[in-house]
């Protein structure tokens, strides 16, 4: 969808594809792409995820500052089209530090705690055992999901800065590990969607 959010011009995907639903990488990040070729400058990306950091609570939004891609694949595997970015590029900041600074500012300024922390991706489609939890949190990750990764690698390879939004649907903590309740996380994420509304809202305004 294109438009106009807060008098800025916004292109908008409701939903992505997966990893876990059979699409090749490179077909998954095909929007970046698209985005780049219409002019976008930022990518805001969110997600729905499994909280590891015990200090975080079902509902919570988390600022990705960093990821840990255990995915198994990269998007830019493959030839390289140097048109498009380069063979080798560095991801020494992938989401953008200022961005993400000034995005827990617009929280507070909204009467919000944002968290900030690091995006564990994983493959899925099953969720993780509690040995895989106490790796990832061991590995430094705070949340773990199935996306994300994939559309920042690319738009780092193609010069966007990107900021990223995790909503913390259920705890994954392994020594308080219950199954999981599909129809629960879609209720907390379906809650937590008019604040991750007002935090994009605020990022746009402040473009």
């Amino acid at each position: 969808m294109c438009g106009q959010l807060a008098g800025v011009p916004v292109v908008a995907m409701e939903g992505r594809f997966h990893l876990y639903e059979g699409y090749p990488l490179k077909q998954i990040t095909l929007p970046v792409r698209v985005f780049k070729e219409l002019g976008v400058e930022l990518l805001i990306i969110s997600n729905a995820c499994g909280g590891l950091n015990p200090y975080f609570e079902a509902g919570d939004v988390m600022v990705i500052e960093d990821h840990i891609n255990l995915l198994g694949d990269n998007p830019l595997i493959g030839i390289n089209d140097d048109r498009l970015g380069p063979r080798f590029p560095d991801m020494c900041e992938p989401y953008d530090q200022q961005w993400v600074n000034r995005t827990i500012e617009i929280g507070r300024e909204l009467g919000m705690g944002l968290h900030k922390g690091v995006f564990v991706a994983v493959a899925g489609p099953n969720l993780e055992t509690r040995a895989e939890y106490r790796f990832l949190r061991m590995i430094g990750g705070d949340v773990v999901g199935m996306s994300t990764v994939p559309e920042t690698i690319v738009a780092v390879h193609c010069g966007l800065k990107t900021i990223g939004l995790s909503v913390v649907t259920d705890m994954c903590l392994p020594d308080a590990l219950k199954p999981a309740n599909v129809e629960e996380i879609i209720e907390t994420a379906n809650e937590a969607a008019p604040k991750l509304i007002s935090i994009v809202r605020g990022i746009v305004t402040n473009v």
